[in-house]
């Protein structure tokens, strides 16, 4: 197995904020229910609940091989059902990474790479990532 330096860790994470910062448009986070679809295709029986504008800069920091989210807004469900996934598309709308869904741990730790206070989500609640990060 190939391990990588910390910099070339931090300039890959960095390539995905870059990706998710470059449009006109913010790029989006779309919450779905599982099961996760290979990587970058579509959805299939997956139903997407909430789709939530990636904020501008997209990374708050890239340190030691790990990318920790800038912080999102609250953005209302309009499905209900159990968040399994994640994609984000850049501003045009173009696949740029899927992530795993959690909640923090009883010490409020991150358990994911996109944690919610609660990954049952019902149509009209308030959705808040209360922490993203995702590792090399």
């Amino acid at each position: 197995m190939m391990t990588l330096s910390i910099a070339l860790r931090n300039t890959r994470l960095q390539a995905v904020a870059d990706a998710l910062d470059a449009a006109t448009e913010p790029g989006t986070l779309t919450l779905y229910t599982g099961p996760r679809p290979g990587n970058g295709a579509p959805p299939d029986a997956q139903l997407p609940l909430v789709e939530i504008p990636c904020p501008r800069p997209f990374a708050a920091s890239v340190e030691n091989g790990v990318l920790e989210g800038a912080a999102f807004a609250e953005v209302m469900a309009t499905e209900g059902g159990l968040a399994a996934w994640g994609r984000y598309r850049d501003g045009d709308g173009e696949f740029v990474a899927d992530a795993d869904v959690g909640e923090l741990d009883a010490e409020g730790n991150p358990t994911s790479d996109i944690n919610l206070p609660n990954a049952q989500l019902y149509a009209g609640m308030l959705v808040r990532v209360t922490a993203l990060t995702l590792a090399e």
